[in-house]
């Protein structure tokens, strides 16, 4: 694959992390994002749960909004999936 997609150097001496270096930042960045998310979302249950029983409400699917994800969500993956595709094509 050629090498034209790498972030161009600064000019301030600082050279942009190889790919191995580029995959166990994004790894790390995406762990902090996961333990953040789940400690707040259980900081949010033990609080909400001294006022309100979360748990005792009655659940109901609601088909329309679903449906509505679903289409938009197969509809992106579709472009996304195109623009990749032309994308390989160009630099084949």
């Amino acid at each position: 694959m050629p090498s034209n997609f790498s972030v161009p150097h600064s000019g301030n001496g600082v050279e942009p992390p190889s790919g191995a270096a580029g995959a166990a930042i994004g790894g790390a960045q995406l762990g902090v994002l996961a333990v953040n998310a789940v400690s707040r979302q259980i900081v949010e249950n033990v609080e909400v749960h001294r006022l309100y029983d979360v748990s005792a409400q009655p659940t109901a699917l609601q088909w329309g909004p679903m449906v509505l994800f679903l289409v938009s969500f197969l509809a992106g993956a579709a472009v996304v999936g195109r623009i990749i595709a032309h994308v390989l094509k160009a630099h084949s």
